[in-house]
């Protein structure tokens, strides 16, 4: 049998393909496995270096329906009386809570857990950092200072703002991790073009499993699928390149950020799929998939409440105590003032007694059109509050005195590392800059809560690090490595 032998240049090549591929990879992972091992050293001593016993927190939505399923297996009664079936709530996170609950059937036992897992979600959000930062073509110290900046802002924070990592009541901490993963099968498929089957499919799938976790990411699906078309457009930051001649970061990972040949829209190879038809190809198959994803529960909804609900059912309850004559901005202050126990179900048994007469569906409904009438006859009030909840979405008040100030810091910070940003990398820049721009729309018009913010905060502690590094780079006049 005759034998065949490789080429000598054949085996430099592929020693040359090895050695700049696994060698990187290594060094991310390494970098990825250290800041876990720090953040999860923080959070477990949040979680239990207080030494006091641990209690379930009764009373919250969440919860509720979680009880609900792992006592009855009905995804119903969200508030504190008897309302019955349900989609107040996406079904994701009430079912991995029930899903704890039956696995530690103590008190105790399930809420450590549910405060353990919670912190590696909020851990593993940071340590991908450095991960995205090279996805997305910017070097890999972005996104190590980055999740450094988010882990020490938090140890800067008031104690009692911690537990919003580690308390495990609501899904953020997760829907946080999940944006991070997101943005990583993104930005690849940004720069690589990678307009294939698998990867429609796979950013279909768990863009729908993301928003039946988070539905108000809806949008930014969309937003995201647009940017793909701009990014096989050949986007660049400047003529003929993908860096800006002037740029103050030199990151051999962002060149060729618009793939092989994107501006032919052929992909360099004479007979493959135009551009457009390529990508309306993906869009098709990955939004397919999206809504697949999306149909049982939808079918559910459709089955059980009357109504083809893909998400939540409770806008018109969030609007309608959100804005009325005892409205104001914050949760805490309406909770003060007796306005939520006053109009909310949770608080409110009269509330929850409409629900059970009416029904969930039209309960909202009637809920909605109430708010929007307000809304009409209010406008000067209406703007107000919403104005006010713009601020504090974005500069929260979290304690007295200097309490709030790292956590502005860091978002003034972002915004001038995306400006940054946007003047090296455009695509990038645009982005992350659409998510800070569309997630917020919808908690501009109800209470705030700190936690609303905290799924997208990652994204002002990675820009912060753009920013310090483009200042130390033209501190030192020197160029940046990965």
């Amino acid at each position: 049998m005759k034998r065949t032998t490789t080429p000598p240049a054949c085996v430099a090549r592929r020693r040359r393909i090895t050695t700049f591929t696994s060698a990187p990879l290594l060094r991310e992972f390494t970098w990825c496995g250290l800041l876990l091992l720090l953040a999860l050293s923080l959070r477990f001593h949040t979680v239990f270096g207080s030494g006091s016993p641990l209690h379930v927190l009764r009373g919250l939505e969440t919860q509720a329906v979680a009880d609900s399923l792992a006592s009855a297996g009905t995804f119903a009664n969200p508030f504190r009386y008897e309302t019955g079936p349900t989609a107040h709530l996406a079904p994701v996170y009430p079912l991995f809570l029930s899903g704890l609950e039956l696995l530690f059937p103590d008190e105790a036992d399930y809420e450590a857990a549910k405060q353990v897992v919670s912190a590696v979600a909020a851990s593993l959000q940071y340590a991908l950092l450095p991960l995205l930062a090279v996805a997305a073509g910017l070097p890999r110290r972005v996104g190590v200072i980055g999740a450094l900046v988010a882990i020490g802002m938090f140890l800067l924070l008031p104690a009692n703002v911690r537990p919003l990592e580690t308390q495990g009541s609501w899904e953020h901490a997760w829907a946080a991790l999940g944006i991070v993963a997101l943005s990583i099968l993104a930005a690849s498929t940004f720069r690589q073009a990678r307009f294939t089957t698998g990867r429609a499919a796979a950013w279909g799938v768990a863009w729908g499993i993301y928003l039946l976790l988070i539905p108000t990411m809806a949008l930014v699906f969309l937003v995201w699928l647009t940017q793909l078309r701009i990014a096989d457009c050949g986007l660049r930051i400047s003529s003929g390149g993908v860096r800006n001649p002037q740029s103050t970061i030199d990151n051999p990972q962002s060149r060729g950020l618009a793939g092989p040949n994107r501006a032919s829209g052929t992909h360099g190879k004479p007979g493959q799929t135009p551009a457009v038809r390529r990508w309306l190809r993906f869009a098709a198959l990955s939004t397919a998939c999206l809504l697949a994803t999306l149909a049982p529960w939808t079918i559910r909804n459709w089955l059980v409440l009357g109504s083809p609900v893909w998400g939540r059912d409770n806008l018109g309850l969030e609007l309608y105590v959100s804005n009325n004559d005892c409205a104001a901005a914050t949760f805490a202050e309406m909770e003060r003032s007796g306005c939520h126990a006053r109009t909310h179900p949770n608080a409110n048994p009269q509330e929850a007694a409409k629900i059970r007469a009416a029904g969930e569906i039209r309960y909202n409904q009637q809920r909605l059109r109430e708010a929007l009438a307000w809304v009409r006859a209010h406008p000067a009030r209406f703007t107000g509050l919403t104005l006010e909840r713009f601020a504090l979405f974005w500069f929260p008040d979290v304690g007295r005195g200097a309490a709030s100030y790292p956590l502005w810091a860091v978002t003034l910070a972002g915004f001038a590392g995306l400006i940054l940003c946007y003047k090296e990398n455009r695509l990038v820049a645009m982005s992350f800059g659409s998510l800070l721009l569309v997630y917020p729309l919808a908690y501009y018009f109800v209470q705030h809560f700190l936690r609303y913010r905290y799924p997208i905060l990652w994204v002002s502690s990675l820009m912060t690090a753009y920013a310090l590094t483009v200042a130390w780079q033209r501190f030192k006049a020197g160029p940046i490595t990965s």
